[in-house]
């Protein structure tokens, strides 16, 4: 029988540290915070294939989708290990390897060496992420939770931020250069949690094992919000797909589309860390579709779109859907995660991601093209006001939905 959890919103409980969180999650925002500044390789990785290495497109979009599917294996993989291996040994193992093998992909000049390389960047990508997101829920308590991953998120806009902003100044020492760096703070995030990162025993199962396929089965709370993780990933990736398509067909080219991007991410700078202070106004699920249904209205609205104030404007409205959707999703996948399975279900929110990445340019790219701008981004909005109420209909006191 499940019992009724603590609200997922809420006044902080004594005993906490900065901002009401406990110095354990700290450390694991720091790891964040380091290897994200540094984070060159996505961005870059195609130049560095067709500049450095001499690559033709084809082979270098290849090779990073063939990186890309390692990613989505690698966060399965991960979950896994931080529930039977351990979140601590997981994180080290994750962040270890993504250094080895960013340097590897530094340093191999054949064809063969990049495949494998590449590959094996993607494998070991995401390993870290769910550990560390599962140990969040471990050390934070649950009216605390939805503040720990906003601020998380928080972190990785920061790091991102700064990491393009100064990849411009260091790319004049090559690309090779940048993916040594990307790697070192991999190191450093590994070495800072070694001596730091706190030493929690894996919670013992109380019934069933359990995986990813029968937690799949038997969690229907679960199978939506993976759908509503799936269908945001995919409408969200218009905004680095089909949304510059769309500004260049109105006349407005890539220097409009970048000043686009880059309100974006001021958005989230500014309001990420003060997100959950509104949220705890409202029931967990009820601001987690709110923010699925902001999004699938800022991104509708961009059918009425036509300059670039315009564009400005309605750019804000749904990064305003993402600021809450990243302080809730977190939340929501630990709450309803058996603390013996957390890490796979902070694997399967981030696989979420992984497919919405790889499904929506497909998809988004061929609405515009068979049926124009005004039905892509009508589509948007129809699927993200579906999704929003669809989420509305779990009722799960586990997430506090019910009293």
């Amino acid at each position: 029988m499940t019992t009724c959890a603590p609200s997922l919103t809420g006044a902080p409980p004594d005993g906490g540290t900065w901002w009401g969180l406990p110095s354990g999650y700290w450390v694991l925002w720091t790891a964040v915070l380091v290897n994200r500044l540094a984070t060159f390789m996505v961005p870059f990785l195609t130049l560095y294939l067709t500049t450095t290495r001499g690559l033709p497109v084809t082979t270098a979009g290849l090779i990073a989708s063939l990186l890309g599917a390692g990613a989505m294996v690698s966060g399965l993989i991960g979950g896994w290990s931080a529930d039977r291996i351990g979140r601590r040994s997981t994180l080290l193992a994750g962040y270890f390897l993504a250094a080895i093998t960013l340097v590897a992909l530094a340093l191999a000049t054949t064809l063969p060496a990049l495949i494998i390389a590449a590959i094996a960047v993607g494998l070991s990508s995401d390993l870290a992420r769910p550990a560390s997101q599962a140990l969040v829920a471990d050390v934070v308590p649950a009216p605390l939770r939805a503040r720990a991953y906003s601020l998380s998120f928080w972190a990785v806009n920061i790091g991102f931020s700064l990491a393009t902003l100064s990849a411009g100044a260091l790319s004049r020492y090559g690309f090779t250069t940048l993916l040594l760096i990307d790697a070192s703070s991999a190191a450093i995030a590994g070495i800072w949690l070694w001596l730091k990162a706190p030493r929690i025993a894996l919670p013992r199962p109380t019934g069933e094992r359990g995986g990813y396929l029968s937690s799949l089965r038997t969690d229907r709370t679960l199978r939506l919000l993976v759908v509503a993780g799936i269908a945001y990933s995919t409408v969200y990736q218009q905004a680095y797909t089909t949304l510059p398509l769309t500004m260049s067909r109105q006349g407005l080219g890539p220097a409009a589309y970048g000043v686009i991007i880059a309100i974006n991410g001021l958005v989230i700078i500014a309001l990420q860390p003060f997100a959950d202070r509104v949220l705890t106004l409202v029931r967990p699920i009820h601001a987690y579709a709110g923010g699925l249904l902001l999004l699938g209205l800022g991104f509708g609205a961009t059918a009425l779109a036509a300059s670039g104030w315009s564009h400005a404007l309605v750019v804000v409205s749904w990064s305003v859907g993402e600021v809450v959707c990243a302080a809730m999703t977190g939340a929501l996948f630990a709450a309803i995660a058996p603390a013996h399975l957390r890490g796979r279900y902070m694997a399967l929110s981030g696989w979420c991601f992984a497919i919405g990445m790889a499904a929506g340019p497909v998809l988004g790219t061929a609405v515009l093209a068979v049926a124009g701008a005004g039905w892509l981004w009508t589509g948007c909005a129809i699927t993200m006001a579906a999704v929003a109420a669809t989420t509305l209909l779990i009722k799960d006191p586990r997430i506090g939905q019910t009293d």
